[in-house]
């Protein structure tokens, strides 16, 4: 796990966890404090909210507005709304050991309650009021580190950016192996241990630690250079083997005389020639994790229309999509269904040498995207169930389309429409 980077999510927090929350707005504080009191209650952990700027009515109406029942946990004494001079100025003067006795004594109580462990939050702002000794909150912050790590107890730090001055934020940042920057958790890097910030050295450790970190950010740039390229290899060969695949499947089909079993061989290449396309456009990618979906569709509906329809001068193939990006665990399943729902036009819907128009649209709809596939021929055959056939294209585009947890309608009046709804996942 690389430093710096974003860790996890608030409900993989845990006992030893030490935590400081800087956030910009009202709307912040209450995305990341709500969920952190609300799961503690599940896991069945003493909750602790030390407040000061909000009320104790603010805090319980978050936890109500999540469908969480406060006052009975207020009632059970589970949940416990302190203020500052409960807490932090219970004997009129801020003593950061006297503060971390305090934790201890509530943890041990909460675990003799049958709690799992003790979940705490604070308001610091108190801090900035002129409190007796609330110029040792830096030494509280370095100090609790030694505390956490030994202790079922877990707590956030809660600092509003709007009004602690940047120079404190920075010590905040050094005093926390977790930062919760707006509403993302990160691993610190900026974080001193305490042994080292309490030694009376901290600028000589804070100064080695940024050396460390601008070798670290080299080295991590270094890694995902070669990782990229490592990356786009992996799409080059598995391109690649996809079209020995095809080249073999081709060169099988000569040797069989059956039209029913070189039919079949023909739609596996084709299968495997939009799966390749799909990773020789992820290769030729700038971001190797995307691909641009509306191009791909042209390139593989005009290949299509090559394979299949011999008397192409007659079927009109034309295309209205959108410039959507799509990464791989989309691209691979929704080519696959473009292929076989293209093919079925050109195979199916104009017998006979007749003329017809084959159009295809992608498009985004709000969080969905929306494939359409339409001609204007035949018609789908009425007695057969598109949900439930022995056939192996449309169960392959029944199953792939749940896959990439989509939707699939058929309109059959006139020719045949199918429409693929599914989450735009690049939204």
């Amino acid at each position: 796990m690389k430093k710096g980077r974003q860790l996890y999510k608030i409900e993989d927090l845990k006992p030893g966890n030490h935590l400081c929350c800087i956030y910009e707005t009202d709307e912040e504080h209450e995305s990341v404090i709500t969920p952190y009191l609300r799961l503690g209650l599940e896991n069945n952990e003493k909750v602790l909210y030390i407040v000061n700027e909000n009320t104790a009515e603010t805090v319980l109406n978050y936890l109500k507005d999540d469908g969480v029942d406060a006052d009975q946990f207020l009632h059970n004494g589970q949940l416990s709304i302190l203020n500052v001079t409960d807490s932090y100025m219970k004997d009129g003067v801020f003593d950061p050991d006297g503060m971390i006795k305090m934790l201890s004594d509530e943890t041990g109580k909460a675990l003799k309650e049958g709690y799992n462990a003790l979940r705490v939050t604070g308001e610091m702002s108190w801090t900035l009021r002129g409190f007796p000794g609330s110029e040792r909150l830096i030494e509280y912050e370095a100090k609790l580190n030694n505390f956490f790590p030994n202790n079922e107890c877990l707590a956030i730090c809660q600092y509003d950016a709007r009004i602690f001055d940047p120079e404190i934020l920075m010590e905040i940042l050094e005093t926390h192996p977790l930062a919760i920057i707006g509403t993302e958790i990160y691993e610190n890097f900026y974080y001193i241990p305490p042994h080292e910030f309490l030694s009376g050295k901290a600028p000589e450790k804070i100064l080695e630690h940024w050396k460390e970190n601008l070798q670290l950010r080299k080295e991590i740039k270094t890694s995902l250079a070669e990782k990229e390229i490592l990356l786009k290899e992996i799409h080059h060969r598995v391109k690649n083997n996809l079209m020995i695949i095809y080249s073999l499947l081709n060169l099988q089909a000569g040797y069989l005389e059956d039209e029913k079993s070189r039919e079949i061989f023909k739609e596996s290449q084709s299968r495997a020639r939009s799966m390749a396309l799909i990773h020789e456009r992820l290769y030729l990618s700038t971001d190797l994790k995307l691909i641009d979906f509306g191009d791909y569709l042209q390139t593989l509906s005009a290949e299509l229309l090559h394979t299949y329809a011999t008397q192409k001068e007659l079927i009109e193939l034309e295309m209205d999509v959108e410039n959507i990006k799509m990464d791989i665990n989309n691209a691979i399943p929704l080519g696959l269904i473009s292929n076989e729902l293209i093919t079925n036009c050109f195979k199916h819907a104009f017998p006979n040498g007749r003329n017809g128009k084959v159009q295809i649209d992608l498009r985004k709809n709000g969080g969905l995207c929306e494939m359409i596939v339409r001609d204007n021929g035949v018609g789908f055959p009425e007695e057969i169930d598109f949900r439930n056939t022995n056939s192996l294209g449309l169960q392959m585009i029944n199953s792939l389309t749940k896959q990439i947890d989509g939707s699939i309608d058929l309109d059959n009046n006139p020719g045949t429409e199918f429409k693929i709804t599914f989450k735009d996942s690049n939204r």
